[in-house]
């Protein structure tokens, strides 16, 4: 590698390359694939340039997965809400989870035209894509899944909760993870305005339970190597819970 390319990384550059690196290697060997000696030699930097911008290892988690939340909570932001009234679909009687999705996610497997329709309102409908599109990142993207919930980050995460200045990448992760949080909070009020939901449910307990059952069965699937073709399995159990909650 030039000097002139070195010197970049003292710029500014190395933190976003050795992001970039760190992600390469979890999607394609695993979290547990990842060393800052092993990112240092890929970058061809000092086994100690990396911690001119990450303390620790546990550090590099913490930016990889804010970066992992971030971009979960755009493609479920993305969603596209059908008009008012807009109840008929073309492709089958599951057509509308499709149509809502956010154009970088690919479609949901289509359900056969046999299967009854659910009968969930607008918002009830969003709801469920946006937990739809939360399971496929975490189906494809297994590393970086793992990274996000790994059981070491999420105790410093709480520990970093109480500390008087916690690191700035802990402080990002907590701050983009309440985002992501707040995007199923927000779907879950709007549909209490338009009377889909109860009204006597706490919205962010709501979010917390869609995001739990959706995490819950990312990490079935994952164990159980059955990836995107559970999907379909995992609309109907949303369903269910969506009617729940129905007002």
């Amino acid at each position: 590698m030039s000097r002139s390319k070195r010197k970049s990384y003292h710029h500014g550059d190395l933190r976003r390359a050795l992001l970039d690196e760190a992600r390469k290697l979890v999607e394609d060997e695993g979290p547990s694939a990842v060393s800052f000696r092993k990112l240092a030699e890929a970058l061809d930097v000092s086994h100690a340039a990396p911690l001119a911008h990450f303390r620790e290892r546990l550090s590099l988690d913490a930016a990889l997965a804010t970066e992992a939340f971030r971009e979960v909570r755009t493609r479920c932001e993305d969603l596209r809400i059908p008009p008012p009234g807009g109840r008929a679909w073309s492709g089958g009687p599951h057509a509308s989870y499709q149509a809502m999705a956010a154009p970088a996610a690919a479609p949901l497997p289509a359900t056969p035209a046999s299967s009854p329709r659910p009968e969930l309102g607008l918002l009830a409908m969003r709801l469920v894509t946006a937990a739809l599109v939360y399971l496929r990142f975490a189906l494809e993207h297994p590393g970086l899944f793992r990274v996000m919930y790994a059981p070491e980050l999420s105790e410093r995460l709480r520990g970093a909760a109480d500390a008087p200045s916690p690191d700035a990448d802990f402080r990002e992760l907590a701050e983009e993870k309440a985002r992501a949080l707040e995007v199923f909070a927000t779907l879950v009020r709007q549909g209490q305005e338009v009377g889909e939901f109860k009204r006597e449910l706490r919205a962010e307990q709501a979010a917390r339970l869609v995001l739990a059952l959706t995490e819950g069965l990312a990490h079935q699937y994952l164990e159980e190597k059955t990836g995107i073709g559970r999907l379909k399995e995992a609309e109907r159990l949303l369903e269910l819970f969506m009617r729940g909650i129905l007002g």
